[in-house]
């Protein structure tokens, strides 16, 4: 939840099984509307590697899920259709459900 692209690459770059999971980081994410340049090279060098969580681990999360929610589809809208689409759902519905 607190590593930053810099620390997150090369382990990326090491193991072809590490998956990172984003819920909790749209604040570092997204700059001032925008993905930040070195999130975003992540993005579109392992766009298979990440998944969206929504982390709704107590009730009260349940009050601002929509919040939580738009935030990612924000950052995501800035990213090509197709990595957008993979990090958004089919890297979890491949991690979890074996969907290819």
């Amino acid at each position: 939840m607190i590593e930053s692209p810099e620390v997150i690459g090369p382990l990326l770059g090491e193991d072809d099984k590490l998956w990172v999971e984003l819920s909790f980081r749209a604040a570092d994410i997204e700059g001032e509307s925008w993905v930040r340049p070195a999130w975003r090279s992540l993005f579109v060098n392992y766009p298979d590697r990440f998944v969206v969580g929504s982390d709704t681990h107590v009730t009260g999360r349940w009050d601002s899920y929509g919040d939580l929610i738009e935030e990612h589809r924000r950052w995501l809208d800035q990213l090509p259709p197709a990595v957008a689409k993979a990090i958004a759902f089919d890297n979890a519905a491949r991690l979890f459900l074996g969907r290819e």
